[in-house]
């Protein structure tokens, strides 16, 4: 499963892409970090029970005021801290400079190349 948190129209061509790649891999969009936070809770012991579970984000959500880092912190609450979770930005050097130090459980993307190298990787493990 790959919980993506953000709007399927974002980007549909890497939607598209991880669908050709994996057609059994179930996507599924929340659109603000207050979705995602509500879905988490209320599909957390579904989650704890699948071999394979995938996070993408943004690095910041500007109607909420939350970041990644909120996320990261989300996860680590809700003991989902050891999951694969990743950031897809337009820029990791500018998400950098405002998030020197970010959680070790994150790894940031701003080429759709990694990005999909990340799920690929994550997915065969």
């Amino acid at each position: 499963m790959l919980l993506w948190i953000d709007i399927p129209q974002n980007d549909p061509k890497m939607t598209n892409t991880i669908q050709a790649d994996h057609p059994t891999l179930e996507i599924i969009f929340k659109p603000t970090y207050k979705d995602a936070e509500e879905y988490l809770n209320n599909s957390l012991c579904e989650i704890h029970k699948r071999e394979k579970f995938i996070t993408i984000c943004r690095g910041y959500y500007i109607q909420e005021k939350k970041s990644f880092t909120h996320v990261a912190q989300l996860f680590k609450n809700l003991n989902l801290g050891t999951r694969s979770f990743a950031v897809y930005t337009r820029s990791k050097t500018d998400l950098l400079k405002h998030t020197p130090d970010p959680p070790r459980s994150v790894e940031i993307f701003d080429k759709k190349s990694d990005l999909l190298d990340f799920i690929n990787h994550h997915l065969k493990e």
